[in-house]
């Protein structure tokens, strides 16, 4: 059983892509899923963490700032009237009381300052950074301590007394506590990066495999529609464009199923009409094979019946001529004799029975003449077609005279023919128009045209014409169309022109009005052509 095209193609394409397994599908899509998750989260974590590191030094600066605030406020009245002994015992207890702060500077804007650490304090005169000469903001920065030697997060408050700047408060806070939190910082953002991805790769997965089960699902549909089994359907419920695929696959199965059975259906009727045909042109086979056996008998019977009708004709006429020249003789030698003698009936039945005798004999001679033109004909030459057309008007001579013809004609071609014959066509066709004319004298013109590999020629003339429903029936022997008072003949000239023109291997024919003259046409084959009814 044939498949359809429909169901060999999706076979085709199976077997030449090899369908991959939709599990590689779900692998993709997941390690899609899962690069732009990890993609995202680093994202986040990257521009996170200095985020979050400017928010701890935020604390810190805050945490610096409430310190030199505080000191400000105690202190300010203080070092303003240089009771140094209330400043340093203030600096000293913020100093142990906070652990973070490692020393606290106070420096006026002379340079006098006053310096305290966890060790103890101390008086000197600093300059350069610790009383900058820039705007009077607070700053903070890390840098590296000459008076504790290690790094701290160095803290700058400028400090006023009734609007006017005094000086300089610098805290140095240890990053001890500022290393936890970073440290912590970066456990927290990794911790949560990690449950983002791992979150991330877990819907992805189910994602994926949500995706790729309907996919699996017409996998299978389509490797049994392969094998040819148009009834699988693709049972997929997602609500999505999936499901829409998945429907219009199985309408695609059921549509093809349904072409299939038609296909088959089809098959069959079209296999019972093969059958049909092939019996019914076997028997006519047969009926043609014994038809063309048939038809090849009689046409055997029929050449031989027309050989045998011809020589008959020719015997026939040849042997008749004799007898009837005899009785035409002692007719007439009756009439002769005895014209005086007998009353008028029986002179009137003597030119009854001369005329008849007379018109037999005409009728022999022109049917041994018919019956001659096959089984009397000559070999095929090449003939001068001109010197055939004036040995043909040579021959009317009387009748062109008598009736002061007028008879014309072209160039004439050389041709292979029967000169004799040939003779006895222009002499024929050339007769008629002469004696068939009307009250103009007859004007005969005679021309030849070359059509492929045969001559046209034409015989035209100014007579009596012909009604064209006699275009036929001329050419048929002993065919009259006018009494033999008016026109004298046999009706067998045409008859004669017709069965040489056939010989010579040609077709003849007649164009006429009656009234307008007529004009015969004949072809002649350029070249011999060896004829059937040739002699031997």
């Amino acid at each position: 059983m044939q498949e359809p095209s429909g169901v060999q193609e999706i076979r085709e394409s199976t077997e030449k892509k090899k369908i991959r397994w939709p599990g590689r599908i779900a692998l993709r899509t997941a390690i899609l899923s899962w690069t732009l998750i990890i993609g995202t989260v680093g994202i986040f974590v990257f521009s996170s963490i200095p985020y979050q590191k400017k928010t701890i030094e935020a604390g810190m600066s805050s945490e610096a700032k409430s310190i030199a605030t505080s000191i400000d406020q105690v202190t300010a009245t203080a070092i303003i009237t240089e009771d140094y002994g209330a400043v340093v015992e203030h600096c000293m207890r913020v100093v142990k009381e906070g652990p973070s702060i490692l020393y606290v500077v106070l420096t006026r804007n002379d340079g006098f300052s006053l310096i305290s650490i966890p060790q103890g304090w101390r008086q000197d005169k600093l300059s350069g950074p610790w009383n900058p000469s820039s705007e009077r903001v607070a700053k903070s920065l890390f840098i590296k301590s000459d008076l504790v030697n290690q790094d701290v997060f160095h803290y700058s408050y400028p400090f006023k007394y009734s609007g006017i700047d005094w000086g300089w408060i610098h805290l140095g806070l240890s990053l001890k506590q500022y290393h936890a939190d970073i440290k912590s910082m970066y456990q927290r953002t990794i911790v949560l990066a990690l449950l983002c991805i791992l979150l991330g790769m877990v819907v992805s997965l189910i994602f994926a495999r949500r995706l790729t089960n309907p996919i699996k699902v017409l996998d299978s549909v389509t490797g049994q529609v392969a094998k040819g089994d148009l009834t699988a359907k693709a049972d997929v419920r997602t609500g999505d464009e999936l499901e829409r695929l998945a429907n219009s696959f199985n309408k695609m199965t059921e549509a093809l199923a349904k072409s299939q059975g038609d296909l088959l259906a089809s098959k069959e009727a079209l296999q019972k009409a093969r059958d049909e045909l092939e019996q019914h042109v076997k028997e006519r086979t047969f009926e043609l094979v014994i038809t063309n056996e048939q038809l090849h008998r009689k046409t055997e019977d029929l050449i031989r019946s027309n050989k045998e009708l011809e020589q008959f004709a020719y015997v026939a006429s040849h042997d008749l001529q004799e007898p009837l020249r005899m009785v035409t003789s002692y007719v007439q030698l009756l009439a002769q004799r005895y014209k005086d003698k007998l009353d008028q009936d029986a002179n009137e039945f003597i030119d009854f029975a001369v005329d008849g005798a007379t018109r037999m004999y005409q009728l022999i001679n022109d049917l041994l003449a018919y019956s001659r033109v096959s089984t009397r004909g000559n070999s095929f030459e090449l003939v001068d077609c001109e010197e055939v057309f004036h040995k043909s008007v040579n021959n009317l001579k009387v009748a062109v005279e008598e009736s002061g013809a007028e008879v014309t004609h072209d160039l004439l071609p050389k041709t292979v023919a029967d000169f004799s014959q040939l003779e006895q066509l222009l002499q024929n066709l050339i007769g008629n128009a002469i004696k068939f004319h009307g009250e103009e004298s007859p004007r005969v013109h005679i021309s030849a045209s070359p059509d492929g590999d045969h001559w046209v020629f034409s015989v035209r003339d100014n007579g009596i014409g012909i009604a064209p429903e006699y275009a036929e029936r001329i050419f048929v022997i002993f065919q009259r169309l006018h009494g033999k008072d008016k026109y004298p003949g046999t009706g067998i000239g045409l008859a004669i022109c017709k069965k040489i023109v056939e010989r010579l291997g040609g077709r003849i024919w007649v164009e006429s009005e009656p009234g307008k003259g007529a004009t015969f046409y004949f072809t002649l084959p350029k070249e011999a052509i060896v004829s059937s009814l040739a002699p031997p």
